[in-house]
């Protein structure tokens, strides 16, 4: 601009106005930058505080754990998923709240508050279903939400056994992985937590899964089963799992987590994946 006009005054100008206007988008970029590390910082302290990172090792098993909120500025949403080393053996629940934003991030966590605390206390499998149940409908109740509800899978080892006790509150079928191949394991589904109260006939009991030695269990929120890819096919997770012959819990979440990235542009849910299996 200052090279078009021989006048020396319009150089005088023009110059420092450029200046001016190259530092000021430089400012508002690191401002942004700044901004997004601050916001993605406090994220990552909530999940920790809310959702305690799955240990390696407990009791007898070998675990993974993997969390994905669909936006990376999002700390958590209604997906939870948690491990326990308890008097009563090792205890994991993993689910999906219904509904997002602070109302499903308020019943996680007292989800898992109740889980903590019910884990240790409580001997048998299906009395914890029942008090996240009866958690879940005071929630409901409080805020006058007739809608509000969560599957869960709760799982127990209690120690050196080829066996697990599963409660499947409407959850997902888990996956058994082994070097003979990839299935999901049946387990009786009942009513998702919240939805207790219509349940009639005698209290129900934890259904055994098998663990046998060097296979893996696979449990999951439909965060990771209904990411879709460019054509709108689901993510297909018994069979993306059988082609990898990925089966420590660890390399199974590490390959699950990179591959349903690469089969989807976008998360358009919360993802959140648990494996185990005998040490």
């Amino acid at each position: 601009m200052a090279d078009a006009d021989t006048s020396p005054s319009v150089s005088v100008v023009v110059a420092p106005a450029v200046g001016a206007v190259a530092g000021s988008a430089a400012w508002s970029r690191r401002e942004q930058t700044e901004r997004l590390s601050r916001t993605r910082a406090t994220a990552s302290a909530l999940q920790h505080a809310v959702l305690h990172p799955i240990p390696r090792s407990l009791g007898g098993l070998r675990l993974a754990g993997l969390y994905r909120p669909a936006t990376v500025d999002t700390a958590i949403g209604g997906d939870f998923l948690e491990a326990l080393d308890t008097p009563h053996g090792t205890r994991i629940l993993i689910g999906d709240v219904r509904g997002k934003g602070l109302r499903a991030v308020q019943t996680v966590t007292d989800l898992l508050g109740c889980f903590r605390s019910q884990a240790h206390e409580t001997e048998d499998l299906g009395r914890v279903a029942a008090c996240l149940d009866r958690q879940v409908r005071r929630a409901a109740e409080a805020r006058g939400d007739d809608e509000l509800f969560a599957t869960a899978l709760l799982l127990q080892h209690p120690g050196a056994t080829h066996e697990l006790e599963a409660f499947n509150c409407s959850h997902i079928d888990p996956v058994e992985v082994t070097a003979a191949g990839t299935r999901e394991l049946s387990v009786p589904a009942e009513l998702p937590l919240g939805f207790g109260a219509l349940r009639s006939g005698a209290a129900v009991r934890p259904h055994p899964v098998p663990l046998a030695s060097g296979a893996t269990l696979l449990a999951h929120t439909d965060g990771l089963s209904e990411a879709r890819n460019s054509t709108g096919e689901f993510y297909p997770v018994t069979r993306r799992v059988a082609e990898t012959p990925r089966r420590a819990p660890d390399a199974l979440v590490r390959h699950l987590d990179q591959d349903v990235r690469d089969w989807t542009h976008r998360l358009t849910d919360d993802v959140a994946v648990i494996a185990l299996a005998r040490r």
